[in-house]
């Protein structure tokens, strides 16, 4: 897979190890395009704002791409200098049959960005590149984080509009949801204060290794250095800042640590990285929490190598420099101050809305040379293709093989079982494997990444049809699919390329005549293409095929160049993409004298007693069987939550997992005996200790809540939360 590229760069040849011929090809730049002869001494100055390079092997029936991979970048005399290795596949694995060399000098304008891009598995709760400030990056994740009282503290007094979690909308056709922004949490309240770079010049000699070129008389970066608006170094700044909050954050840090888990999963080789520069709104600048609201501009794309490693290269020039904040340039000095640009990194993918699969939280004043560890949550890997069935994974789901063989001619619901995951006949999912969200006889929602590969087969194109109960016949599945070439990422109006489906090609499905069948190109092995997500058939957009709730049975077929059946697999799915129901009929409580004080929608109580309770009539109720949990609580003004007790009615539950095969369901409060047909039940709630009012004070404020969460994946996150369903009123005493 190629290497992308930004900006001015002289490559060379450092060193040749292989008896096959080597040469290396430059795409897309403004200057040094073409194929250039693998050996010693050869040198190319390159220009272009993004280019990429393809190192290429001749095995004896002409040049074939080799593999690639990049070493991370150094600096000496006044250059940034990095190693691209290859490996042609040859009688070793050892990435140095041709070795290039790419160089540039280091100035005040070129910034230089690299590090290791990883994911991390589902049930972490702080994105583990980012130690302090804690961030949350994903939803399930801050779910999960704000059941912990301190945590939830903390998000309250930072970021209280994000505590009600929006409703995600049932999946169906259109966009799905934007990606999640970020939370940065800092016990301080703020974010980093706005830095600079004071950068002292030097002139510098530079001989290019590139024949006819002249040797080079530039003003390179002798030393840098962070200072902030005051000229204060950077190091005492964060010491005064850090001393002054230590007191406040210790405990809250110790539970926050204990959170920290081994999460980090593995590389994440050929994903495609878009980095932009995030202006700060005034809020911010100002000392206010990370909204990301502010204004954001493109500095360009890059993607990871085989070992999920990359190196990205951007300019700022003296103008904008002049937009971000104060340059200063000393009369006759060798001194240049200059803001330091915030970076925010996002995940490309173009099936996702938008184009965005993931955000980062940004990264604070970023100086002339960083290493920048991306983590993101929940993507996996592309797998290799493993054991005899084309059907691999679901997200990041391992699809195990069937129990029992398929039968000859259409395909019938069966149970597939491994990976440490079981998928039963029905088509509900239960996991142990950590490469992906654990659930258990979870549904199927949303939009689901079908990953199939037909391991050495020639198989040129691929059909997929879908069947659900009542259909008279199996359709075939004719949504777009598009993916990413390497040459093409950095245009920035790309928006991937079409894999298909297409009817210009003869294939032979089972049970119809050979003809012009809607089909995909098959670009597992093609590396023009990005490696991530090369083996995803199609995006399966379930809210569209099962807008409510039902079975849906899937069918791929691979077929060769002339259109012959090679290779067929199928899988049946459980889909549930409808909302639980969740609301609270009526609240009301007895006046003291065998009388009733009904609420409404201005509903106020008078104490007949302080604990007199709450007769609240609410339901959290999944007609599928795929709920997860549920609660009612009580909010007291803004103290938060409040310790209650309940009779009559429940006041919480759970689903009890009893087995893959077959499923338990839980459908909430309609499993209740007490429950009526619509699944309502009938709750006495009284405070738990005390009343329901603090000693002297006459008034306050409640918000009773009912919160829910469903047992449902999309192959990437499991479960989803929903709620709080409020009913406000007020006690007096």
């Amino acid at each position: 897979m190629a290497i992308n590229m930004q900006g001015p760069w002289t490559v060379s040849v450092k060193a040749k190890n292989a008896d096959w011929p080597q040469r290396f090809v430059i795409l897309n730049a403004a200057t040094g395009n073409g194929a250039h002869n693998g050996a010693p001494g050869t040198a190319v100055f390159v220009t272009g704002t993004a280019w990429s390079i393809q190192v290429q092997h001749n095995p004896g029936g002409g040049f074939v791409n080799s593999d690639e991979q990049i070493k991370f970048p150094t600096v000496s005399a006044g250059q940034h200098r990095f190693d691209i290795q290859s490996n042609d596949g040859g009688n070793d694995q050892d990435f140095d049959d041709l070795v290039l060399t790419c160089s540039t000098p280091q100035t005040q304008n070129d910034f230089i960005v690299y590090g290791s891009v990883s994911h991390y598995s589902a049930g972490c709760v702080f994105n583990p590149c980012f130690r302090r400030p804690w961030v949350i990056d994903y939803r399930p994740a801050f779910e999960l984080a704000v059941k912990n009282p301190a945590i939830r503290a903390l998000v309250e007094r930072l970021y209280p509009t994000r505590l009600v979690l929006p409703v995600i909308p049932p999946a169906g056709p259109g966009p799905g949801p934007e990606p999640f922004r970020p939370l940065v949490l800092d016990p301080e309240g703020g974010i980093p204060a706005k830095q600079s770079i004071a950068v002292r010049l030097q002139d510098t000699h530079i001989e290019s290794p590139a024949k006819g070129v002249e040797p080079q008389s530039v003003r390179t970066v002798a030393s840098s250095r962070m200072v902030d608006a005051a000229s204060q170094p950077v190091t005492e700044m964060a010491s005064a800042r850090q001393q002054a909050g230590s007191s406040g954050r210790v405990d809250l840090a110790r539970q926050i640590d204990k959170l920290y888990r081994r999460c980090l999963s593995g590389a994440l080789p050929g994903v495609v990285l878009r980095f932009l520069e995030y202006d700060r709104t005034g809020a911010e600048l100002a000392g206010g929490v990370y909204t990301g609201a502010g204004p954001r501009e493109t500095l360009g794309v890059c993607t990871t190598d085989r070992n999920g490693n990359y190196v990205f290269r951007f300019q700022r020039t003296l103008s904008q420099f002049f937009d971000d904040a104060d340059v200063d340039t000393p009369a006759g000095g060798d001194e240049v101050v200059h803001s330091a640009p915030d970076v925010i990194v996002q995940v490309l993918d173009p099936m996702s809305p938008g184009g965005v699969r993931w955000e980062s939280a940004p990264y604070w004043n970023v100086p002339l040379r960083k290493r920048i560890n991306i983590c993101v949550p929940g993507l996996s890997p592309a797998a290799a293709c493993q054991g005899q069935n084309a059907i691999q994974k679901i997200g990041s789901i391992g699809i195990g093989a069937p129990v029992s063989p398929a039968p000859v001619g259409l395909p019938v619901p069966t149970a597939r079982v491994g990976f440490g995951n079981t998928l039963n006949a029905e088509g509900r999912i239960t996991t142990t494997n950590s490469q992906g969200p654990i659930v258990q006889c979870a549904a199927w929602t949303g939009r689901l990444d079908l990953f199939a590969c037909f391991v050495d087969l020639p198989v040129r194109r691929y059909t997929i049809r879908y069947h659900r109960p009542g259909d008279p016949g199996w359709s075939f599945y004719t949504e777009t699919l598009r993916h990413d070439k390497v040459a093409n990422v950095a245009n920035p109006a790309y928006a991937g390329d079409i894999v298909g489906p297409s009817s210009a090609f003869t294939v032979d499905p089972e049970g119809l005549p050979a003809g012009a069948h809607p089909s995909y190109e098959n670009i597992e092995l093609d590396a023009d293409w990005v490696l991530s997500q090369r083996t995803r058939k199609a995006q399966i957009d379930t809210g569209q095929l099962v807008p409510g709730a039902g079975v849906l049975q899937l069918w791929i077929e691979g077929y060769d160049a002339a259109g012959v059946r090679l290779a067929e697999d199928a899988v049946t799915l459980f889909v549930d993409n409808r909302l639980p129901h969740m609301d609270i009929a009526s609240v009301s409580m007895t006046n003291g004298m065998g009388g009733t004080q009904s609420g409404g929608d201005c509903a106020l109580f008078t104490l007949p007693s302080p604990n007199a309770p709450l007769h609240v009539r609410w339901r959290a109720e999944d007609d599928e069987g795929s709920l997860g949990a549920y609660e009612l609580t009580v909010r007291r003004g803004n103290a938060g939550n409040i310790g209650i007790s309940g009779s009559g009615g429940p006041l919480s539950g759970a689903y009890v997992h009893g087995g893959a095969q077959p499923c338990t369901l839980f459908h909430g409060t309609g499993d209740q005996p007490s429950a009526d047909a619509d699944g309502y039940v009938e709750t006495d709630v009284s405070p738990a200790g005390g009343g329901w009012l603090p000693v002297g004070v006459p008034f306050c404020t409640f918000s009773v809540q009912v919160g829910a969460s469903t047992r449902v994946t999309d192959g990437y996150h499991g479960g989803a939360g929903y709620g709080p369903v409020q009913y406000l009123l007020g006690i007096q005493a």
